[in-house]
């Protein structure tokens, strides 16, 4: 039986979208104002982004007890790199690939 006050909970989530990616903005005419206004809401990215999160809140926690005592946690990232990307779409294309074909 585990020990109550010391309840381990793992979230795997995928890295957030930056900002820029997150939110949406657009340009709207305000005929009361006479002038253009620019409007910001969460995007699609974002949208996508926080039904995942309430997926996690919802599935894997399974109606959680509010917490007392000390909390610890640990955090690990990895951010994605399309550099390594493009290295490993090389190495498996090999140097021929990358030869002119003239």
């Amino acid at each position: 039986v585990p020990d109550p006050e010391k309840i381990m909970t793992e979230l795997e989530l995928t890295y957030p979208p930056s900002v820029n990616h997150y939110y949406t903005k657009w340009c709207q005419y305000v005929k009361k104002a006479g002038k253009h206004v620019v409007k910001v809401a969460v995007g699609e990215r974002g949208m996508a982004y926080r039904a995942e999160v309430r997926r996690f809140k919802l599935v894997d926690l399974k109606n959680p007890q509010p917490l007392k005592g000390r909390l610890s946690m640990e955090v690990q990232l990895w951010a994605p790199d399309r550099r390594s990307q493009a290295r490993s779409m090389t190495s498996l294309m090999g140097p021929s690939a990358l030869r002119s074909t003239r």
